[in-house]
């Protein structure tokens, strides 16, 4: 995608403007922390500081955002849900953008988002994330810097397992990271959060989503004007799976199903 001076200034302002919410966030956090710290738990805190912050995000991102636009085909229908079994979400990943993009879509649940460690860092942004009770995996330089510290994956299953047990969605990218070729199929899923989901009865709702990696491509810190097409497929019941290579079978054909069926993607092979 070429670059363009008027995307720029936009992304430029936006930016900013993310991090003024942000600083408003973390303090209005902190406030709430303080004034509910004597009536509610930990956990109803964070769940409180999580909303704030995705309500946050999506203004700032979404509504004040000219440049992306959001074309649901198929809408996320609670109501087919087992009210008494936890789920999460998995969505294929293609930009930066996607969790802005997963926020609106999703409105108003708010998840507990799966983050790399080194986001927790970032002044303001980091810090909510940590208000919010979002899961947090310790990448270190191994492995090209996707090696993992020794026992944090079993502390992030543990928090992600206490989340279910108390029927907070969460929100997981299977790949891991963004697929670097967005044209082509989905990368690898990591096993990892299927097999939390098969061990605590948990049902997954698989989401589809084409056209954002034009949103915030890879390896560009410029946004860019595009439409981004999303999916929300029925939930897959976990319990009627024997193991979890099937259950990634699974998850993953209907999400590349849908995703093929989007009308970027179609034109894309019309085009060829």
């Amino acid at each position: 995608m070429a670059m363009n001076p008027v995307w720029t200034l936009i992304t430029v302002v936006l930016l900013l403007l993310m991090l003024v919410s942000w600083v408003l966030c973390w303090l209005l956090q902190t406030l709430v922390q303080i004034l509910a710290f004597p009536f509610t738990t930990a956990e109803t805190r964070s769940d409180i500081c999580g909303k704030l912050f995705r309500g946050f995000n999506l203004v700032v991102l979404d509504f004040m955002n000219p440049l992306w636009r959001i074309k649901v085909l198929r809408k996320w229908d609670q109501s087919k849900l087992d009210p008494n079994r936890p789920y999460l979400f998995m969505f294929n990943h293609l930009s930066n953008a996607d969790p802005w993009l997963c926020i609106r879509l999703m409105f108003p649940v708010d998840c507990k988002w799966i983050c790399k460690g080194s986001l927790f860092k970032i002044p303001f942004g980091g810090w909510c994330l940590r208000n919010n009770g979002d899961l947090e995996v310790k990448f270190t330089k191994e492995k090209g810097g996707w090696g993992t510290e020794k026992g944090s994956v079993r502390t992030l299953m543990d928090d992600a397992a206490k989340c279910l047990r108390r029927n907070q969605p969460i929100a997981v990218f299977p790949e891991g990271v963004r697929n670097q070729k967005p044209e082509g199929p989905l990368g690898e899923f990591k096993p990892g959060f299927f097999d939390l989901a098969m061990k605590e009865r948990a049902q997954i709702v698989p989401v589809a989503w084409s056209g954002n990696e034009h949103c915030w491509p890879v390896h560009s810190g410029v946004f860019g004007p595009a439409t981004a097409y999303a999916t929300v497929l029925d939930p897959i019941d976990t319990a009627k799976f024997d193991d979890v290579e099937a259950l990634i079978a699974a998850v993953r054909e209907v999400i590349t199903t849908a995703r093929e069926s989007h009308p970027d993607r179609v034109a894309a092979r019309k085009g060829q």
